[in-house]
């Protein structure tokens, strides 16, 4: 699904069947959080309780739910996307969805504040990309120090309006991942939305590598208009 996937936005106007609803429900409970200590919800909702000016938006959205602050918010891209793309193996179509809030009722759940929606549906469009030549993306050598193809699946990541704010650096055996912090659109900078991305992409290597380890370096290298956010040791 990494290399096939696309953000969908159109959809049939029937809702996702309850059979359906239910496999997502137990699939959620396996999927692996990149911080164990940091708490995060997720309810499936109605269109109707979306505030957003997006026309195309399916009958149902997942709405999610977290903790304040950036390794909080990489934990939801982390463990959404894992979601996201086993939604897409069962033949649903997916989006991240930024611009939407919920009513003032559901702001909050189980003590924890909302974050983002994903969208997913039965499409009305063809649902996978039929050849890599259909992503657009940078090349590795504007996302990476060297050229190390293990990273092509985090390069095909989805981001907020493909802002793609990763960068790689090589350091002894790790790999330092840092996140952009000069990616503004129109007037606004998205570093909200960028460290969901970067969960995004974190998940990609995960899920693509067995025997993956993320840790935090004291000492990590510098990289200007960047912000350090994690390591990873691949095998």
């Amino acid at each position: 699904m990494i290399y096939q996937r696309k953000s969908i936005r159109s959809y049939k106007p029937e809702p996702v069947s309850d059979e359906m609803n239910e496999k997502i429900r137990q699939f959620a409970d396996y999927i692996v959080p990149l911080f164990p200590n940091l708490k995060m919800r997720y309810e499936i909702v109605d269109r109707k309780s979306v505030h957003s000016l997006l026309p195309w938006l399916p009958p149902q959205l997942i709405a999610v739910y977290a903790q304040e602050g950036d390794d909080s918010l990489m934990n939801v891209g982390f463990m959404i996307q894992q979601l996201e793309l086993f939604l897409e193996s069962d033949g649903l179509g997916t989006c991240w969805i930024g611009l939407g809030r919920p009513n003032k009722e559901t702001k909050t759940l189980d003590g924890l504040r909302f974050v983002i929606y994903l969208a997913y549906g039965y499409p009305n469009c063809e649902l996978y990309r039929k050849s890599l030549s259909e992503f657009n993306r940078r090349p590795m050598n504007e996302i990476s120090d060297v050229d190390d193809k293990r990273l092509e699946c985090a390069r095909l990541a989805p981001s907020a309006c493909n802002s793609q704010p990763w960068y790689f650096i090589h350091s002894d055996e790790k790999i330092c991942v840092y996140r952009s912090s000069n990616i503004i659109i129109g007037k606004t900078p998205i570093a909200y939305f960028n460290n969901i991305d970067i969960g995004i992409a974190l998940a990609h290597i995960y899920l693509s590598y067995e025997g993956v380890k993320f840790s935090i370096d004291a000492l990590p290298p510098k990289k200007q208009g960047y912000k350090y956010t994690i390591s990873i040791t691949m095998p």
